[in-house]
């Protein structure tokens, strides 16, 4: 449990932090685990126009600030399909991920946790392997207006070696409560708005990275997705998330 909670705590306190320069952590809680934001600034522009249940819906420009500097066609496009027919694009959208991010930071961050919440001092996560931040965390969507998204984080006990940092392609084990799944995967599910969640079908989806290196992350997502907080006729849907980042050129580990 230790890991999706320092997860939650991480993307509450990054996305908390957007309106400034420093990286610091701050004091504010976490909300929720339906996010995840990177540690530099930028104005978020998250842009879609929407087809759901044969309803066209424009959604205008946040003018919010969060995450890493997108442009040129970077971000998150999110399809959805089955019963639910939408497209959303966010050229601005979060990924956060130990791969980009400097010692200092890393060190910062278990200092803040606290050895006993961290599970171990920063070199024993380290020698284990264990992240700290994360390997892979990516959340498709707007943290000031919570509405359509995807998010998408690795299991628990996912060490580095079985979640490098370069092309591959791992299975979509569980929703965003199975974090205890199979090593090597990843947890997700879509979102159109808070009350209505699809949780990933067994089986059914994988992320494909396509480039990961120092400076550019580059992928699909795909899985199905069966309505969760629904008594009965849950809709079914088909999700596909294409994304692609650049690394901040203001972090020392990218290159």
């Amino acid at each position: 449990m230790r890991r999706v909670w320092t997860l939650t705590l991480t993307v509450a306190l990054v996305v908390s932090a957007c309106g400034g320069d420093s990286n610091e952590p701050t004091d504010s809680a976490p909300t929720d685990e339906s996010g995840a934001a990177s540690d530099s600034t930028s104005t978020t522009d998250a842009v879609g126009t929407t087809a759901v249940d044969e309803q066209d819906e424009e959604q205008e420009p946040s003018e919010e600030t969060s995450g890493e500097s997108n442009t040129g066609g970077l971000g998150c496009t999110i399809t959805v399909s089955g019963d639910l027919d939408a497209t959303i694009e966010y050229p601005d959208s979060q990924f956060l991920s130990d791969y980009w991010s400097s010692e200092d930071e890393l060190r910062d961050y278990v200092e803040f946790l606290g050895e006993d919440i961290a599970e171990g001092t920063y070199e024993e996560l380290v020698a284990r392997g264990d992240p700290i931040f994360g390997w892979f965390i990516l959340t498709c969507f707007d943290p000031q207006d919570p509405g359509p998204g995807v998010s998408v984080f690795h299991t628990n006990a996912t060490t580095r070696d079985q979640f490098p940092m370069e092309p591959g392609t791992y299975p979509v084990s569980g929703g965003l409560f199975d974090a205890v799944g199979p090593t090597g995967s990843v947890i997700t599910n879509f979102a159109l708005t808070v009350e209505e969640q699809f949780d990933p079908v067994p089986n059914s989806g994988e992320v494909v990275i396509s480039r990961w290196d120092g400076s550019k992350l580059e992928g699909v997502l795909t899985f199905d997705g069966v309505e969760s907080l629904v008594e009965a006729d849950p809709r079914m849907v088909s999700v596909v998330v294409d994304f692609a980042f650049e690394c901040a050129p203001s972090h020392t580990a990218c290159s």
